[in-house]
């Protein structure tokens, strides 16, 4: 049973890990978007998709 708990105690916190490098990279991608729209006038197709998907996966996870 102790060799249960310790398994999914690294993978929560595997998981934990992988999901804080997802909000690195929905924050990436919005500032990326912010830029290109505002600065260069040149908005892009993916990076709202991007962050919308991102977030809902986020949110999903708790």
């Amino acid at each position: 049973m102790l060799g249960y708990i310790e398994f999914a105690d690294r993978l929560s916190a595997w998981f934990g890990k992988a999901f804080a490098w997802l909000i690195m990279v929905m924050a990436i991608g919005i500032g990326y978007e912010v830029v290109v729209r505002y600065g260069f006038n040149a908005p892009t197709s993916w990076a709202f998709d991007l962050s919308y998907i991102t977030y809902g996966t986020l949110f999903m996870m708790g």
